[in-house]
């Protein structure tokens, strides 16, 4: 493999307005087509990223009301656990009192 000479100052090879010009419609191309991939791909991450979050608040609403649930059940039992334990204590006495 045989290496050319460089050419002397002056007459370097000169690159014609057309080729230049079709090689920067190339480059441009090859850019347009890199932003638009990386739009397409931002655009669907975000979409992928808003689906996730409103999964995550939809599962923490859902939590949230099993947790209320919950806590109306124990309180709804509680009350009625003490005022029947009330109504059974008076109710003894009652009959306590009567047997006396």
């Amino acid at each position: 493999m045989e290496l050319s000479p460089p050419e002397p100052p002056g007459q370097e090879q000169q690159i014609s307005l057309l080729s230049l010009d079709r090689r920067m419609t190339v480059m441009e191309t090859k850019f347009d087509l890199d932003r638009e991939s990386r739009t397409r791909f931002e655009h669907g991450v975000a979409a992928q990223l808003a689906t996730m979050n409103g999964n995550i608040v939809s599962l923490r609403d859902e939590n949230t009301l099993k947790k209320g649930t919950i806590r109306g059940i124990v309180l709804v039992l509680s009350f009625a656990g003490s005022s029947a334990g009330a109504g059974v204590i008076m109710l003894l006495k009652h009959l306590a009192a009567g047997a006396s």
